[in-house]
């Protein structure tokens, strides 16, 4: 049994994966229907890798290079806040990168580093800095070439954006690894990852569950946490209905639906269409969000606290938390996983004067009730 010694461990908890709005690229085969205001990623087709909005360590300029999800060989689905999404500008023989930070830019100089300024500049007018650089496809069609040039003092010096062992950054020209996608459309998708697990929320349309995946709500029994309403392959979840999905690692797209079924009342999940900071209604209100202990790996799946006390958490779009209210303010930090009363647990009418008892949050009882328990280290249902 794990004890609450997992009372910090919300600080260094993780996100999961879940239902989101991604953005399906399509890889530019043609430039010359590139056009200023495109949208644009920078990804690894290889390495299925794409620029991130971040720097790879503090000290560096180079970006982080995230794991995308790759379709085809020419499409991938990416989640526009965490990746680099770059507005295109200037023109064919002078083109222009810029996204939240500033323009793409090297410094003139030996730094093989990538740069933002906050307005376009030119080494050939003997600044220190190239915003502007040429695109072309590689000699296998599979890449692009991005490369400054920039004007030292004695000749011009090609640099070109590529990737490098996990980040991005500008080298002397060299063999393109990198390749430039477009914006298409929002794509309604479920991303599951290696954990298996994901949370779910649309506010207005109903959504027929992917064959292949198992969702439900959840309910309180005695404090404790069970499975609420439970949907299976192409049933429809109705709109407003927060949900935990579990299935196969993947990429699950999601198809309206139409169903006369309201939300589940007794639901403790909530979630936002939007991106959104939330604060618990009420002082005996805590906000959970599913993730992982990052030092436990999968066994420490459930729901922490997204704050140092409970009160407030930021939420993503279509993404569902727990708010969970006890008869008076707790202090827990961690709680597990719901289960099901009638899986795999064993059933008692009493326990004795011996038994150890701990309910799922890790406390340990010495009255329990009705309830599901963990008693002896094993899962037990007390009637």
């Amino acid at each position: 049994m794990r004890t609450i010694t997992l009372s910090l461990l919300f600080i260094f908890s993780i996100s999961l994966a879940h239902a989101e709005e991604l953005v399906l690229y399509r890889f530019v085969s043609d430039l010359s229907t590139l056009k200023v205001g495109d949208q644009l990623v920078i990804a690894n087709p290889e390495t299925h890798e794409a620029m991130g909005k971040f720097p790879y360590s503090k000290r560096s300029h180079n970006r982080d290079a995230i794991p995308s999800h790759f379709i085809s060989e020419t499409e991938l689905l990416i989640n526009p806040e965490i990746i680099a999404e770059l507005v295109l500008e200037g023109e064919s023989d002078a083109w222009l990168l810029k996204d939240e930070e500033g323009y793409l830019t090297v410094k003139v100089g030996g730094k093989n580093e990538l740069f933002v300024a906050s307005s376009p500049s030119h080494s050939r007018r003997n600044e220190d800095k190239e915003t502007f650089l040429t695109i072309s496809l590689s000699s296998d069609s599979r890449h692009h070439n991005l490369v400054f040039n920039v004007k030292s003092s004695l000749s011009w010096i090609p640099k070109q954006l590529t990737y490098n062992a996990g980040l991005y950054s500008c080298y002397s020209k060299r063999d393109s690894e990198v390749a430039l996608y477009r914006r298409e459309r929002i794509v309604d998708a479920i991303v599951i990852d290696e954990l298996k697990t994901a949370t779910y929320y649309y506010g207005t349309k109903a959504f027929a569950l992917p064959e292949g995946l198992t969702a439900y709500t959840i309910h309180a029994n005695n404090g404790t946490l069970i499975k609420g309403r439970t949907y299976k392959g192409n049933q429809v979840l109705p709109a407003r209905q927060a949900v935990i999905i579990e299935g196969s690692q993947g990429v699950y797209f999601l198809k309206e639906g139409i169903t006369s079924e309201g939300p589940d009342p007794k639901n403790l999940l909530r979630g936002s269409d939007v991106r959104q900071s939330i604060e618990a209604a009420s002082p005996n209100e805590k906000l959970y969000k599913l993730s992982i202990a990052e030092s436990e790996g999968i066994s420490s799946l459930g729901f922490y606290w997204d704050d140092e006390n409970g009160e407030r958490i930021v939420n993503r779009p279509h993404k569902a938390y727990l708010a969970f209210t006890q008869p008076s303010a707790t202090t827990m930090h961690f709680i597990s996983m719901p289960v099901p009363i009638t899986m795999g647990i064993t059933t008692i009418q009493k326990p004795s004067k011996k038994d150890v008892i701990y309910n799922l949050s890790g406390e340990k009882v010495t009255h329990p009730v009705s309830g599901i328990y963990i008693i002896n280290g094993k899962k037990v249902y007390l009637k």
